[in-house]
């Protein structure tokens, strides 16, 4: 009830204009309450109808209401006093002095809840007061919070210290904020730690560049080599969005060697892992392909060894990545036998599709005669893998294959090794996906045709039931005639199943 008359109260904003102040006595009572939805709730309307307010209103009506509210017993409405102090300073005329004053006061109160308070509306006060009153007051007040006994205050200290920030010349920055910001960094609380890794893309983007080179980024470093592992993987994390500002120098001398350790070191959790594969890849592109060769190559594969599959996986996407750094370098026997060996052993389907994902990848990127020489046999593996899901994947990879290496590769190399896999005495999975797999590539009618009468007569029923599933996509490139001269035996087969599709087929050709 209390939230519902606050919030409408709000709404006559729209309706009274300039007269909505004569509902302020109302949510006066309101803001004092202790329950935090109506509390909060009557403080947004009080703040929609102040901007409603004249000077004149603001300075006799709203800024004597948030000083009362300042003066009372309870935290409540201290606390509303503190969240109103932005929307009454600017225009409270001769009463800016005893506002400032009652800001100052209740910053340093008992209740932890009014400090907290008080350290998160710093971003907005902090903004509308004067120049020398930021430098001169608020500065010192939030240097003063962020070292505050309650971490929860000292991590919303650090959310106004960005915003203030960005509202500070270079050398102010350096002079008063950046000491706050490297404390923040260095606070024995993991939790203020983790909110530093986090929101360092927005830290370095306040700070500037040149601040954030010569200074925050060897606070960042150290957080890579964290005992808790959760921030660690903030780190990582902020550093694939911030790596690509830093200089050179900075990421060989302090960031390099802790990803290093961090690569080698099988004792961190598989998140960390995770996230330290990703940083290879960023550092890859802006290290050059001599250091990502002798330095970040080692690294990953040194990482595909971890026994969680979900590191192997974005280990493989990052040298998917990495490829198009150091090009065909990437194909040394070393890489080779490597994806070579997860593609045959590993038990995981998802890591099995994963290389075959990232032999695609460098086929595109590496080209015709690398691909042949080095990728091409574990790529066909996926013919034959026990998991539709990687047989599926490669179908569709397939296609995009072709369109890379061109007409000259389908015919000469794919298409023997189709052929194979139906004259062979083989698993019927590996037929039953290359007539998907025709589908997907330039062939013609006489090279299609062979393949398609070869399942005709194919003992295995799943076969002929991809046949009929095959020849409804492949009516675009092979004559309907054909087709269905091949279908219509398949309308008297023993399967129930092929002769429903076979004639579902026949209907649509």
């Amino acid at each position: 009830m209390q939230f519902a008359l606050a919030e409408a109260l709000g709404d006559l904003q729209r309706v009274l204009g300039t007269s909505a102040g004569v509902v302020l006595g109302t949510l006066e009572m309101l803001v004092s309450v202790e329950e935090t939805v109506v509390r909060e709730q009557a403080t947004r309307s009080i703040v929609r109808i102040a901007s409603g307010l004249s000077d004149a209103e603001v300075g006799s009506v709203l800024a004597p209401m948030v000083l009362r509210l300042a003066q009372g017993e309870r935290f409540s409405s201290k606390v509303s006093a503190v969240n109103l102090m932005a929307a009454a300073y600017p225009r409270a005329g001769q009463l800016k002095e005893k506002l400032r004053q009652k800001f100052l006061e209740l910053s340093g109160e008992d209740s932890p809840i009014v400090r907290r308070a008080i350290a998160f509306q710093l971003r907005e006060y902090g903004l509308v007061v004067e120049r020398d009153v930021l430098v001169n007051e608020v500065i010192p007040e939030l240097r003063k919070l962020a070292q505050d006994e309650q971490e929860q205050v000292r991590v919303l200290c650090l959310d106004s210290l960005i915003v203030i920030a960005k509202a500070l010349s270079k050398e102010e920055n350096r002079l008063h904020t950046l000491p706050i910001a490297i404390a923040a960094g260095e606070d024995p609380s993991w939790k203020v730690r983790i909110h530093f890794a986090k929101n360092y893309p927005s830290l370095s983007e306040a700070f500037g560049r040149d601040i954030t080179d010569a200074s925050l980024v060897q606070t960042f470093a150290q957080m890579l080599k964290d005992n808790e592992a959760d921030v660690k993987a903030a780190a990582l994390h902020s550093l694939v969005t911030t790596m690509p500002a830093m200089s050179q120098d900075k990421v060989q001398a302090l960031i390099f060697p802790a990803i290093s350790a961090l690569s080698s070191d099988t004792s961190v959790n598989a998140h960390v892992r995770v996230s330290t594969a990703e940083v290879i890849a960023v550092m890859s592109k802006l290290m050059g392909p001599e250091f990502t060769s002798q330095r970040l190559v080692p690294m990953a594969l040194s990482l595909l060894s971890d026994e969680n599959h979900e590191v192997k996986v974005h280990t493989l996407l990052t040298l998917g990545k990495i490829a198009t750094v150091v090009g065909t370098e990437l194909a040394s026997a070393q890489v080779v036998g490597t994806i070579s060996a997860l593609a045959r052993e590993s038990p995981n389907w998802r890591v099995r599709d994963a290389v075959s994902a990232l032999v695609v990848e460098l086929g595109q990127v590496l080209g015709l005669d690398t691909f042949t020489r080095s990728l091409e046999d574990i790529y066909f593996l996926f013919l034959s893998d026990s998991t539709q899901a990687v047989r599926e994947a490669g179908v569709e990879r397939t296609s995009l294959l072709a369109m890379s290496l061109g007409r000259d590769w389908v015919q000469m190399r794919l298409l023997p090794k189709l052929r194979e896999i139906f004259t062979r005495e083989t698993g019927y999975l590996g037929r039953s996906t290359v007539l998907q797999i025709l589908s997907k590539v330039p062939l013609t009618t006489d090279l299609i045709e062979p393949f398609l009468t070869s399942a005709l007569e194919d003992r295995v029923p799943n076969v002929r039931f991809n046949l009929c599933k095959a020849a409804i996509l492949l009516k675009r490139q092979v004559d309907p005639a054909v087709l269905r001269r091949i279908l219509q035996p398949l309308v008297q087969d023993a399967d129930q199943d092929v002769r429903y599709y076979a004639q579902a087929a026949l209907a649509q050709l």
